[in-house]
């Protein structure tokens, strides 16, 4: 008999089984668990979500078991959450969801859901020593406000990390900023509960990528072609959409915006007198991703030298168009019979780009 078969998988039920815990109603709340896991679906517009880290090529099968009366539903998601197979109750009973992960650790999704108030269920995974440590669904770290526009991004991102957030109005939009070491495959998985989200990755003013959609997670991939900043735009179509993103790979985020290139092409030195008069001229090649409106500002430290002989060390200004001129007048005495002075070029860095240094030498022209 039916019922006799549910008593006695509910008696096999390990000692260790726990009751869920709320909220778990979506997929960012969804409850960690590594073993069986007992609850109730208290009404109809009730849900559970639960998640399961399951080693790679397992042949998963997750015993789901009805103790009541009512309807219930399971369904199992991977961890795109696309649904990868379902079983449904229409009263005390059991039944398996069957799913093989793919290679690598996997998480795995799955939602109760009754068709009446008051339903009692649990869940159990098998093979048990296919399960692993994982960290929560959510709700990740949350991105600091205000954060409406790229001038007020939020980050820089750390790579791998999880982050979430939500967006309160139609108009709501948040910014997130992160910057890359090199050259990158990137893969940032866009995770979205409820309403339609619009994720969109730029490199400087330039749309590069962007996903769109409700529940369920998409990616975003982009190949960077060197060390660059990206901004990362999300938006909704309805008030109160939520997302989680983490950029991937890890390894390939740093937490140091890119560097400049000082370029000192223009500067020159000649005698005038009893004077040799050093101009000071170049400009900084920007990385990928950065503009000049955020970036053409600060300050480059010169040192002239003779060999190793300090001659003199001054500061030039950044304009706004990322070029820098300055006339240095030395001594013809110092400078003396020199054919090429040395030049250190050490700029300071700012909010949009990393510090760097550049050495060359400049023709002393009589």
């Amino acid at each position: 008999m039916k019922w006799l078969a549910v008593l006695v998988a509910l008696l096999l039920l390990p000692a260790t089984a726990r009751a869920d815990v709320e909220p778990n109603n979506d997929p960012f709340q969804a409850e960690l668990v590594n073993g069986p896991t007992f609850g109730t679906i208290t009404t109809r517009t009730d849900e559970d979500w639960h998640l399961f880290y399951v080693n790679g090529q397992t042949q998963l099968d997750v015993t789901f078991t009805s103790t009541g009366n009512c309807s219930v539903a399971a369904y199992l998601y991977d961890t795109d959450l696309a649904l990868a197979t379902k079983v449904f109750l229409n009263a005390a009973g059991m039944d398996h969801l069957l799913y093989t992960t793919p290679p690598g650790v996997s998480r795995v999704f799955v939602q109760v859901v009754a068709y009446c108030d008051g339903a009692p269920y649990s869940l159990s995974a098998a093979p048990a020593a296919a399960l692993v440590p994982g960290e929560p669904a959510g709700p990740g770290a949350a991105p600091a406000e205000p954060n409406e526009l790229a001038t007020q991004a939020f980050g820089p991102l750390t790579g791998g990390t999880l982050y979430g957030g939500a967006l309160e109005t139609v108009n709501d939009a948040d910014w997130l900023v992160f910057h890359t070491a090199g050259p990158a495959q990137l893969d940032i998985p866009v995770g979205v509960v409820g309403c339609y989200v619009f994720a969109r990755l730029f490199s400087g003013d330039t749309q590069v990528a962007n996903v769109s959609g409700g529940t369920g997670v998409r990616h975003l991939r982009y190949s960077a072609p060197a060390a660059g900043t990206y901004f990362l735009q999300l938006t909704a179509e309805c008030a109160g959409g939520r997302y989680q993103v983490r950029v991937l790979p890890a390894e390939a985020i740093t937490a140091t915006p890119p560097p400049p290139k000082v370029s000192g092409s223009s500067t020159s030195a000649r005698v005038r007198g009893s004077k040799v008069r050093v101009v000071l001229k170049g400009r900084l090649g920007l990385p990928t991703g950065v503009t000049a409106a955020r970036a053409c500002r600060g300050n480059i430290v010169f040192t002239l030298k003779k060999g190793k002989k300090l001659l003199s060390a001054r500061t030039v200004k950044v304009r706004r168009n990322c070029r820098f001129e300055k006339v240095v007048s030395l001594s013809r005495s110092k400078v003396g019979s020199a054919a090429r002075l040395n030049v250190t070029a050490r700029f300071q860095g700012n909010a949009a780009l990393g510090a760097t240094t550049r050495t060359f030498s400049v023709r002393v022209r009589r």
